[in-house]
């Protein structure tokens, strides 16, 4: 299977929140051909961000510091940090008294 049959089958069921990012001067693709995987991932949060005037590489480009920005805006956006808390996990109490199987396995 080719890689764009594989956008089209897998990338609906996609659903962690894409971002897709291209410039308006991209000569390697064309810029509509982004508009695609926007419109079929299965993700409800989704961005497609379009930079005029940019080129193919959008993190070598001039401008690369907004490119960035919104990244990490989206990024941030996206996230939900949520507080961790770590509890001991229980262990049974038990004695080689309590518990002849095991005091045979551990001599």
């Amino acid at each position: 299977m080719c890689a764009d049959e594989r956008l089209v089958d897998e990338f609906p069921s996609v659903r962690l929140p894409p971002l897709i990012l291209h410039g308006t001067d991209d000569k390697a693709t064309v810029c509509r051909g982004s508009q695609f995987p926007d419109d079929i991932a299965g993700s409800t949060d989704k961005a497609l961000e379009l930079y005029e005037g940019h080129c193919h590489d959008l993190l070598n480009d001039a401008g690369k510091e907004w490119v960035m920005a919104d990244i990490r805006q989206r990024i941030e956006a996206s996230i939900h940090v949520r507080s961790l808390v770590i509890r001991p996990i229980p262990r049974p109490l038990t004695t080689m008294a309590a518990n002849p199987a095991a005091s045979a396995l551990n001599p």
